[in-house]
């Protein structure tokens, strides 16, 4: 079994909020233009808000401005975290 540390550290990517780098978990979203990034990126909402605020409306992948009333929601990337961290705790 991993310890919990090393269990949210070794999570990929895409299972990450691409502006805190946590693991998602709660209301996570993406936003139009970021389907086109090499990697799918999602945000949790609160902190994608944080920094549309401090970012004067800029979006953190593609620095185009961003209404926030265009994200779309991603919560089904929440059961993907679940699975991860199921599957990782059997290994």
């Amino acid at each position: 079994q991993l310890g919990a540390a090393r269990l949210l550290l070794l999570a990929p990517g895409r299972l990450r909020c691409g502006v805190s780098g946590r693991l998602l978990a709660e209301a996570p979203v993406r936003v139009p233009g970021c389907d086109d990034a090499v990697c799918t990126v999602a945000f949790e909402r609160a902190s994608l808000e944080r920094w549309h605020r401090r970012s004067k409306g800029r979006c953190p992948v593609t620095g185009q401005l961003l209404d926030m009333r265009m994200a779309i929601d991603a919560s089904p990337m929440l059961e993907e975290v679940v699975a991860y961290l199921y599957q990782s705790m059997m290994v």
